[in-house]
């Protein structure tokens, strides 16, 4: 995946740790969803190579090389199939194609994790 999809999923986990905390979800369900986010982080602090732009991050179409445990990445697809339907549901089509596409990207890239 490239960094702008992964920036994507940032983005989205953002909106995820909100709700799971609006939602009085448990901490354990809160931090899940928060150590996706810290891992993106500290992924981005391992390049340091005078390349990053102004937000911090390298080029957009640079290769995320993202290691997560397999139900990190379950968690990832689950939140991204959340964020597709909800998308569509909203009439929001721009977001549902963009959560369509990391799902095919990912679920390419991660035979037999769902």
């Amino acid at each position: 995946m490239t960094v702008r999809q992964w920036q994507v999923i940032d983005a989205i986990f953002d909106n995820e740790v909100q709700n799971r905390i609006d939602d009085f979800a448990s901490d354990e369900e809160v931090q899940a969803a928060m150590d996706i986010r810290e891992a993106g982080w500290a992924w981005n602090r391992t390049i340091d190579d005078g390349r990053k732009g102004e937000l911090g991050w390298p080029p957009d179409g640079d290769v995320v090389d993202m290691e997560l445990r397999t139900g990190q990445w379950s968690l990832v697809l689950s939140v991204l199939e959340h964020e597709r339907r909800s998308s569509d549901e909203r009439g929001v089509p721009e977001d549902a194609a963009l959560a369509r596409e990391l799902l095919g990207v990912l679920s390419a890239q991660l035979p037999g994790v769902d």
